[in-house]
């Protein structure tokens, strides 16, 4: 069995899918598990022991999906449920189970302080997309593979390790922005 996974960004949501490449390698007899990402992720999934295969997105769509036909998948894995996706899945026609991002229950919960949002971890939303497979949560922690011989401090800048703790206080989405009153608070 050949399974694609999609995730195109970001560094987090990439780590946090990190369960489901190693949940499919030790739970699928014979799996053979590739991951389509941008090449500026690839260092977090090219030492991934339980991915065989990283393929990145080129520029152009047309070319990325000639290349994964030529693969012959047999399912493909959404962790990333986007447009973009969406059109690899549907040009692809094979089978696919995509992770639910449930957009419309969290414009409610930001707009009207509405909350019916489930309090489940996001590890497990991503692996809801392989219990099909008979895929369950191993309850082991993410995983993070560093290429060669480079150590964790190595990646970080020399300001940085001397012993200091950082908060990303910034984001592309602003949900994900630490508010200025908590800033201030710390």
């Amino acid at each position: 069995m050949k399974i694609l996974i999609i995730r195109f960004s970001s560094i987090g949501d990439i780590v946090y899918t990190t369960p489901v490449g190693r949940c499919l390698k030790q739970q699928v007899a014979n799996v053979e598990v590739h991951y389509l990402t941008k090449a500026n992720f690839n260092f977090l999934v090219s030492n991934n022991p339980y991915i065989d295969k990283v393929i990145l997105l080129k520029p152009s769509l047309n070319e990325t999906i000639t290349d994964l036909k030529n693969e012959k998948y047999d399912y493909v894995i959404d962790l990333h449920n986007s447009l973009r996706s969406t059109i690899i899945k549907l040009r692809l026609g094979i089978k696919s189970s995509t992770f639910k991002k449930e957009r419309i229950k969290k414009w409610f919960a930001i707009k009207y302080k509405i909350n019916w949002v489930k309090p489940v971890h996001l590890v497990d939303r991503y692996l809801k997309t392989v219990e099909f497979l008979g895929v369950k949560n191993d309850d082991k922690p993410i995983d993070y593979f560093l290429s060669g011989t480079q150590t964790l401090t190595q990646l970080l800048p020399d300001s940085h390790q001397n012993k200091y703790i950082a908060l990303i206080i910034g984001a592309t989405h602003f949900t994900k922005r630490m508010p200025n009153e908590k800033v201030i608070e710390l």
